[in-house]
This record gives C-alpha cells, sequence and structure tokens, in this order.
C-alpha cells in the first residue's frame, strides 16, 4: 500500500495582517521537482523555527536550552537545562504512567457511577499532564 502524499494547505489566512511563516510543506508544493540540493537549501531558510534557544522540555522548569551552533563538532542538541532536570522529568513521567496504569486496573472492578466518574476524572487528569511529558528516544537527552 503505497502512502499518499498530505495535501494540507499551506495555512495562510489573506484575512489577517500577519504573515503566516512558510513552511517547508508548503515551499515543496511550489516546487515538487525540487533536487536535494534545492530542498535543503529550502529548509535552511525557513524562519518558522526559532532561531534561539527553546524552553527546557520539563515543564516545570523555566530554564531554556539551546541547539547547537552550526559546524559545532560532537554537540548533541539539549533538551534539558541539566541532568537534574532530566531525571526530575523522567521520575515524573514514570510516577503519572505508573499512576494511570493501577488506576486503570480499578475499571473492571465493581464500581459505583460515581466511582466510574471519578476513576475516569482521575485517568483523564493524569494522561492530560502527561501530554506535557513526551516519551523520549532511547537517547535520552
Amino acid at each position: 500500500m503505497a502512502l499518499q502524499a498530505s495535501h494540507a494547505s499551506d495555512q495562510r489566512n489573506p484575512d489577517r495582517a500577519v504573515a503566516v511563516p512558510l513552511t517547508l510543506q508548503s515551499a515543496l508544493a511550489r516546487e515538487p521537482e525540487a533536487a536535494t540540493e534545492r530542498i535543503l537549501e529550502i529548509a535552511e531558510g525557513l524562519s518558522d523555527l526559532p532561531k534561539g534557544p527553546y524552553p527546557c522540555l520539563n515543564p516545570k522548569c523555566r530554564k531554556n536550552c539551546a541547539y547547537p551552533e552550526r559546524g559545532g563538532q560532537g554537540h548533541r542538541p539539549q533538551r534539558f537545562c541539566s541532568r537534574e532536570c532530566r531525571l526530575k522529568f523522567e521520575r515524573a513521567r514514570a510516577r503519572l504512567v505508573w499512576e494511570v496504569d493501577r488506576l486503570k486496573e480499578l475499571e473492571d472492578g465493581p464500581l459505583t457511577t460515581r466511582q466510574k466518574v471519578t476513576l475516569n476524572r482521575e485517568i483523564s487528569r493524569r494522561q492530560w499532564a502527561l501530554d506535557r511529558y513526551p516519551a523520549l528516544g532511547a537517547a535520552g537527552e
């Protein structure tokens, strides 16, 4: 089964005064036959990605992390401001995952309507919090 190309619009609203930045998808829609070199040139020139630092991935942290400078050797992009912040993130995520799993075990038991409502709300709250703690790849940081 072949994958179909996405045909999403470039999400520009002509009625708005603020310009929406060009995306790689919309740029390539204009140049569907672009060569690799041209695609890389377009990707480098896009303005929709911040050039400066991003916030630390730990939702409770207010510090920033920076992508390594162009041409830097052996530097991985930081996702967390520090090792301690990454560990706090991992502990909080693991606790939320454990709580969701434990609460879901109660769904099959005998519950009153009120208990079911409370259980569903508490599972939902923890899943909502987990959205702020995305699963990271094996590299971690």
